[in-house]
């Protein structure tokens, strides 16, 4: 991956002639990721500081196990981790270029809209 701005990543598969956009979402604390090249890719404005993505980008997947779990699995308990979604507009739909708009069906606690944040310090290195 390299880094285009301090709020975005970009990836590519020569194998698959995918390439894509690696961006922070502060809602779920951790790096979110969407294809701009390839089969089913989003639309991006090109922007690096005030993107615009294009339709909806919805992330969904089992919850990651906090620290504590993690130790409960490695000591043999099975544990379930319940689905996780997160629904957002980039720059689109009510959201101004460089702002994120929060749906009601995410399943963390961020809703409404907000700054495109900054990627942490240790994803921008």
């Amino acid at each position: 991956m390299s880094m285009l701005s301090k709020k975005l990543r970009k990836w590519a598969d020569p194998a698959s002639g995918q390439e894509g956009l690696t961006y922070w979402c502060q809602g779920c604390q951790e790096a979110h990721g969407i294809r701009t090249k390839g089969p089913g890719a989003w639309t991006w404005n090109g922007d690096m500081e005030r993107p615009v993505f294009g339709p909806s980008v919805l992330t969904t997947g089992k919850r990651k196990p906090t620290e504590e779990e993690w130790a409960r699995i490695r000591a043999g308990e099975k544990l379930e981790m319940p689905e996780e979604r997160c629904h957002t507009f980039v720059g689109c739909n009510g959201a101004k270029p460089g702002e994120v708009i929060f749906l009601d069906d995410c399943t963390h606690g961020l809703r409404g809209v907000h700054p495109f944040p900054d990627l942490p310090d240790w994803l921008q290195s």
